[in-house]
């Protein structure tokens, strides 16, 4: 509808109201709200006397696209649209009187809370837009793309090693170990913020690879036994081989590679503190592979172990951050947070025992372990960034953090015969407890 049509059916509205008022109730005053050329409905308007905050009862009217029309006195009112005030007007006090107010486009909204607001009421309203307008410039601003690397490491304790060695009276223990803590790059994207009323939204997602190789031997005519456990019994009922001191050599490789994808939301906050929600997924892969070999009377013994344990872990979680800086642009801050997790673990293995020297069923067998544990799981995890401008539009980050994850999946392998023999060990999935770091260096760009 055009103003002047919403003119013209208050004006032809006015007769009636005016016969049935008294005689001294002088002004009929109607009121158009328009915004954009728009006319907004009657119902997003109140009227308020400037001197007591009273309300003014607006005169009934069935079609909401209409004038608003009211009785007044002479004096000063206030129009308020959609719960602001938008405009003080002077009443004559005779006749008859007309207003049409224009207002910006975020007042054309549903109509506010019909109670009388007070000045109190109306500079809270007001705050409250500013500071979403703070938010939304703030949204503009940080809308940014980090490209980040760095190097970090995991340390998982497990039990997953290969041979075994004795010395004279002494006790059965691997010959060679897989590494528990491994040293891997880390690649990483962000994005964000996108917005939700006052909550800021980042996705970002981050890889990371790397492995650690060992080897050795158990020196032969020392008077330390060697050889090698196998993971379960062999067919000949056997749980391993022992060759005495007559010397093994042993090598060992173990890869982690994982991939982690998290969804973020920071409540916007007008100071350096604010809280933060995750969701986030998980998932790790950490390969053990081994071999030990040893000659005896000419022939080569050997035994070969390749044992993957993978990880998927989902969940969600809490934390708080702090971000400040001194100014042009320079930012600092830290974050902590914790969370809950399903863990879903498993264990794909196989293990090759080569023995010429063993009977038919022993000289050349292959034993498989395939096995899946679910759980719950908890972790909490710190970090701090330094944040410095190259341009407008680019900074350069440093970061670091660490995390601790209460329970992982890890492979458990037999070190002594005993352990298959009288304790019934067996290579096996089991888990323990997790901790990563990490340094990195990245790239903002800002658009």
């Amino acid at each position: 509808m055009t103003t002047s049509r919403w003119a013209w059916a208050a004006l032809a509205a006015v007769p009636a109201i005016v016969c049935a008022a008294p005689a001294w109730a002088a002004t009929s005053t109607s009121i158009v709200v328009t915004s954009r050329g728009e006319t907004l409905p009657r119902s997003s308007i109140q009227l308020f006397n400037a001197e007591t905050g009273a309300q003014v009862r607006m005169e009934e009217e069935d079609d909401d696209r209409v004038a608003a029309l009211f009785l007044l006195d002479g004096g000063r009112y206030r129009v308020v649209v959609n719960g602001e005030t938008v405009r003080e007007i002077s009443v004559s006090g005779t006749g008859s009187q007309s207003f049409t107010i224009d207002v910006p486009p975020r007042l054309a909204g549903p109509a506010a809370t019909p109670q009388g607001l007070t000045p109190a009421d109306e500079r809270r309203i007001a705050d409250a837009m500013t500071r979403e307008d703070q938010i939304f410039a703030e949204w503009d601003e940080k809308t940014s793309l980090i490209v980040h690397a760095g190097v970090g490491e995991l340390d998982a304790p497990t039990q997953a090693g290969t041979g075994f060695q004795r010395p004279s009276g002494g006790a059965e223990t691997f010959a060679g170990r897989n590494a528990d803590t491994i040293r891997m790059h880390t690649l990483g994207l962000v994005l964000f913020p996108l917005a939700y009323r006052e909550w800021l939204i980042s996705a970002s997602g981050l890889y990371g690879k790397g492995d650690e190789q060992g080897e050795g031997s158990v020196p032969a005519g020392t008077g330390t036994d060697t050889g090698f456990v196998y993971g379960d019994f062999s067919l000949g009922d056997s749980a391993g081989v022992n060759i005495g001191d007559r010397g093994s050599a042993w090598t060992t490789n173990s890869e982690v590679e994982l991939f982690n994808l998290k969804f973020k939301a920071v409540q916007a906050a007008t100071g350096p503190v604010a809280l933060f929600l995750f969701a986030d997924y998980l998932r790790s892969r950490r390969q053990y592979d081994s071999e030990v070999m040893a000659e005896v009377f000419g022939e080569t013994l050997s035994q070969a172990r390749n044992q993957e344990v993978t990880d998927n872990l989902i969940g969600a979680g809490a934390g708080l951050q702090f971000d400040s800086g001194p100014g042009d642009g320079v930012r600092f801050g830290g974050w902590t947070s914790a969370g809950l997790f399903h863990r879903s673990s498993e264990l794909s293995a196989w293990e090759r025992n080569v023995c010429p020297l063993c009977g038919p069923e022993d000289a050349d067998f292959t034993l498989r372990f395939d096995e899946t544990d679910r759980g719950a799981t908890w972790s909490v995890a710190a970090g701090a960034y330094l944040e410095v401008p190259l341009s407008g539009n680019v900074s350069i980050g440093l970061g670091a953090d660490v995390a601790y994850i209460d329970e992982v999946g890890a492979v458990f392998n037999p070190s002594s015969g005993d352990q298959v023999f009288l304790d019934g060990e067996t290579t096996r999935l089991t888990t323990t407890e997790a901790i990563s770091s990490s340094i990195r260096v990245g790239l903002r760009a800002r658009f």
